[in-house]
């Protein structure tokens, strides 16, 4: 499976279309309705599909996942935005994501939803069709969504609507296949890449020593916002050294003291938040499945959903990338690595860590790029239950509550510590760097 695959000639057929269409000039539209504001299945639904597939799909990284979802949420909104009063597109404010788009024609009417719907069957398809019944599981999305919101429309706007939401469509699958990761998940641990052998830097890591490093050329991918590659300035960063009177050993002396005195709180705490217990606890997936809930809890309308959703994707897809090329700027070595080195031959950490070097953690990222734009949309001090673990055998309590957005972040990323699996200053500077990227889609991207 390819993670936009190869299109037949009917795609490019299309392609060809919606290069041609793209170059007239884009004035409002007439005649078309506007959209139930207060209907946000659509969304929902599709959104579900993808993070359902997404786990079944071979290569499919957590930082490959989050690229497929930022460019799934680029068509959602430019899907939609038409049929919403005082929503525009996003197109030149996301300087990473600017493209020519098709435009619609403005001698047609359309049914936005539908153009939405089949867009977003051809993007699954093509995205996550290797997943186990991909395809049938799209269809029937696709059947339902149809049979929902085509209920007023004549079979002429139905097919125009159809037509244009595969162009649309295509004319993103064409411009992912641009942006230097296309096939990145066929090989997410190229032998291509090697880190050099030299003292302080990444080496295999305890207990199960996987010896190439994941996504090394990730940090090069196409950011929504240019900004949020730039270097980002911390208070303090990590600098190897092997001398006990060194910041680095005094951090690794807490790590190891940590896990040898780990109570069964921060046990049950870590289990939570813990990545290898299944796809709903990987640190991309728990939070769109938190914004899918709340986003139903809150009855969230149509266009704070779509912006919401869209805001996520790309926060998310930024952060990975900025971690990623920081880490591979440092190629640090792992704290459970340095504690075996200088404190503790025999150390082994609670938690193994991902075949990454040292820089910050791509946990704490993650958890607070969302937690700021969920924030945005909900409050920076609303109380919630997070439902999204109900599901798994392994935890004790498989709900939490929180009183914000910050607290979850926080205590997602504090378990690093405890477990073995980063400095302090990485979880530090991990959750500042999330911050930073989700603060610049908030203040850049505009509707």
């Amino acid at each position: 499976m390819k993670c936009f695959r190869t299109l037949n000639l009917r795609v490019l057929a299309f392609a060809l279309l919606a290069m041609a269409s793209s170059c007239r000039k884009e004035e409002p539209v007439v005649n078309s309705p506007n959209l139930d504001l207060s209907d946000h299945s659509l969304l929902r639904n599709w959104y579900t599909l993808c993070l359902e597939l997404g786990p079944k799909c071979n290569g499919f990284a957590e930082p490959v996942m989050a690229r497929s979802m930022s460019y799934f949420s680029m068509l959602m909104h430019e899907s939609l935005y038409r049929g919403i009063p005082g929503m525009s597109s996003y197109r030149n404010s996301a300087d990473g994501f600017r493209f020519s788009f098709p435009s619609p024609d403005q001698s047609l009417e359309y049914n936005w939803a539908i153009v939405a719907n089949e867009a977003a069957q051809v993007y699954v398809e093509n995205v996550f069709g290797s997943a186990n019944e991909a395809n049938a599981r799209a269809r029937k999305v696709h059947d339902d969504m149809q049979h929902h919101f085509a209920v007023q429309s004549d079979s002429v706007t139905l097919s125009n609507s159809a037509a244009y939401g595969k162009l649309l469509a295509f004319a993103v699958l064409r411009f992912a296949e641009t942006d230097g990761m296309n096939e990145a998940y066929l090989d997410i641990y190229p032998q291509s890449y090697s880190i050099p052998k030299i003292e302080g830097l990444w080496i295999p890591t305890t207990p199960d020593y996987t010896p190439r490093v994941l996504l090394p050329y990730w940090g090069a991918c196409r950011p929504v916002l240019n900004v949020d590659t730039n270097v980002t300035l911390f208070n303090k960063e990590l600098v190897y050294s092997n001398l006990s009177t060194s910041n680095m050993y005094a951090e690794a002396v807490e790590v190891y003291n940590r896990t040898k005195a780990i109570s069964e709180t921060e046990k049950e705490d870590a289990a939570y938040f813990n990545r290898d217990m299944g796809a709903t606890a990987q640190p991309l997936y728990h939070n769109f499945l938190l914004a899918l809930q709340l986003m139903a809890e809150k009855q969230q309308s149509l266009p704070q959903a779509l912006e919401m959703l869209a805001k996520l994707s790309y926060a998310i897809h930024d952060a990975y990338i900025s971690s990623y090329q920081y880490n591979y700027t440092k190629k640090l070595l792992r704290v459970s690595t340095y504690a075996r080195q200088f404190i503790d031959r025999t150390f082994q950490p609670i938690y193994k860590s991902q075949p990454i070097p040292e820089g910050v953690s791509d946990q704490a990222v993650c958890y607070a790029a969302a937690a700021e734009i969920l924030s945005n949309f909900f409050g920076y001090r609303q109380a919630f239950t997070d439902k999204t673990q109900l599901e798994r055998p392994d935890l004790r309590n498989s709900s939490r509550s929180f009183d914000s957005f910050q607290a979850l972040a926080i205590e997602a990323s504090q378990g690093d510590i405890y477990t073995g699996v980063h400095f302090r200053t990485s979880v530090e500077n991990g959750r500042k760097l999330g911050t930073d990227v989700a603060r610049n889609i908030m203040s850049f991207i505009i509707k």
